[in-house]
């Protein structure tokens, strides 16, 4: 599953991750606390995603550069 998050969705889930932490450091309630963790877990997933993404769509920019770079030296030659 790829995603399809964008800048300020991600910085909203990083924002929400830290929501879910901090209730979860604070609450006295084990069923609370399990709910956070799994929508914790949800999110971090979703981070995970993006960056994956993020990480894909710049070697492939890189790949492109690459192979523009060789054929304007093959233009050259």
């Amino acid at each position: 599953m790829l995603s399809n998050m964008t800048e300020q969705e991600f910085e909203t889930e990083k924002d929400m991750l830290r929501g879910n932490l901090g209730r979860m450091c604070v609450s006295d309630d084990k069923k609370e606390v399990f709910q956070m963790y799994r929508i914790a877990c949800k999110r971090l997933e979703r981070i995970y995603l993006y960056n994956c993404d993020r990480i894909n769509q710049a070697e492939t920019l890189q790949q492109h550069e690459q192979y523009q770079q060789l054929e304007m030296g093959f233009r050259n030659e």
